[in-house]
């Protein structure tokens, strides 16, 4: 099976952003005249999902198999440069990558589960926004595996396994608790948002 994606959205600045009035001496100054931000995300995927097994009465969870390929378009985009300044990017962010994963059964009722990512940011911005293009992992993935039964007669499921997430080195970025904006973890951060 082929299929393919596309949407587009628009997301306001948050009243933080565009109206907070910090306190004296705060490195936080708001921006009124920002715009909404506009997003693009587009998808083609090659999927084959195969019918369930059924053993013992019971019907398996079924298998599915798929590779997909992405690519985003961020414009107008709000971000903090390392002065506490909120700004809106002239330059694009654009994301494109590929996803791969599957789900197949290996002993009766326990199965194998897996999905890897490679993506990419790229943004012409040579200021602070530049960053930006690199707070995600490159490679990123999570395989699973595990033992899953269902009980039909007293509606209940049982899964144990273990599962484990993996991800190349990035420049992630950190929450600030009292304001509930993320900035990249190189930032002195601490007493903007009092």
């Amino acid at each position: 099976q082929i299929t393919g994606s596309f949407a587009r959205w628009g997301k306001n600045p948050t009243l933080f952003q565009a109206h907070n009035l910090p306190s004296p001496g705060n490195l936080y100054v708001a921006n009124p005249d920002l715009e909404n931000q506009q997003f693009s995300l587009w998808k083609a995927r090659i999927s084959w999902n195969p019918p369930a097994s059924i053993r013992k009465g019971d019907t398996l969870l079924p298998s599915f198999y798929y590779a997909e390929l992405f690519s985003s378009r961020s414009s107008d985009m709000i971000f903090y440069d390392s002065q506490m300044n909120v700004l809106q990017a002239s330059e694009a962010l654009n994301w494109f990558g590929a996803t791969i994963g599957f789900r197949m059964p290996i002993l009766g009722k326990t199965y194998l589960e897996s999905r890897l990512t490679w993506q990419r940011g790229s943004t012409q911005a040579e200021d602070d926004f530049k960053q930006y293009a690199e707070y995600l992992p490159e490679i990123w993935g999570k395989t699973s595996l595990y033992y899953e039964n269902r009980s039909l007669s007293i509606a209940a499921i049982l899964k144990i396994g273990v599962e484990i997430t993996y991800f190349s080195e990035y420049q992630g970025f950190g929450p600030d608790l009292m304001s509930g904006e993320f900035f990249p973890t190189s930032y002195q951060v601490p007493g903007y948002a009092m």
